[in-house]
């Protein structure tokens, strides 16, 4: 990607609506014209909803499955390509720096938060729930017609959401492609409720050289990344539902509530309890 063209966000949006928001599918026969190497004046965040291809950026070639959510700073050189037979759904949100700099001082200002310097590409992956979840954010946008308002609303949720995702583009860029498949693919309740033995198994590798490149690499176990998933996934139940505190931990895989609690606290610094009433409380006058 030596050569790109230069995309302006002017040419898609009048200057009173704050976003550009486009769902587009991409396939084997879309005109090269139309996946063209390019940069932007403008920050864009993109995830697949469903289908597989691939994302060339920066020189570097990522897979593409549904999940994959990516941060574009205006700098980057991006572009997309898919195998024969293959296709897939892209939905993204485009906004100026300007907004985005109000937006991350107003609410992101004590927190690391993509769209920095580094690293050079900052790729996610959201489990299905997310992505359900997302898709409802993605009708209020849409209805929203790209207000400011509406935006706010919809980076303020799409943050939440991405608190509980995996990251795999930021200090794992370097993973071998089974370990960051088995970091992706935990993140299902399919998966991360066998617990370490899911991982092992996602990974394709033996238990011993398992343990002993994930703490080489990441400095962390199997045991840990499960437990991180099962976790990220309470936090949005207990948030986002009335379900009982018991069936939640059911739902991610344990049997001793005591040790779920534990594993909540270290997380997250509380009890789900109190988690649950600062998520859910409303503000009375």
């Amino acid at each position: 990607m030596n050569s790109s063209v230069k995309l302006f966000l002017r040419e898609f949006i009048p200057r009173t609506m704050a976003c550009h928001f486009a769902r587009i599918e991409i396939n084997a026969s879309r005109p090269k014209n139309r996946n063209f190497p390019h940069s932007h004046d403008y920050h864009e965040i993109f995830w697949i909803e469903d289908g597989d291809g691939w994302h060339l950026i920066n020189g570097e070639k990522f897979r593409l499955q549904t999940g994959s959510c990516f941060f574009i700073k205006p700098a980057d050189v991006h572009t997309f390509d898919v195998d024969p037979e293959e296709k897939f759904h892209l939905v993204n949100i485009s906004f100026s720096p300007k907004t985005w700099e109000t937006f991350r001082i107003r609410y992101l200002a004590s927190r690391t938060v993509p769209f920095e310097n580094s690293p050079s590409v900052h790729q996610y992956h959201l489990s299905p729930t997310q992505l359900e979840e997302l898709k409802k954010n993605v009708y209020e946008m849409a209805a929203g017609r790209g207000t400011f308002a509406c935006l706010d609303r919809f980076l303020l949720n799409f943050f939440y959401l991405l608190e509980s995702a995996s990251s795999v583009g930021n200090e794992s860029s370097s993973l071998p492609d089974w370990l960051k498949k088995a970091c992706r693919e935990i993140s299902q309740p399919q998966h991360f409720r066998k617990g370490s033995q899911a991982f092992v198994h996602l990974a394709g590798r033996s238990a011993e050289h398992v343990a002993r490149e994930l703490k080489r690499l990441l400095g962390k176990t199997p045991t840990g990344l499960a437990n991180e998933a099962r976790m990220n996934h309470a936090a949005i139940l207990l948030g986002q539902s009335q379900e009982k505190i018991l069936n939640i931990v059911l739902e991610c895989g344990f049997r001793n509530v005591g040790h779920f609690y534990s594993l909540f606290r270290k997380q997250f610094g509380i009890s789900p309890r109190r988690y649950r009433l600062l998520q859910q409380r409303i503000v009375q006058p």
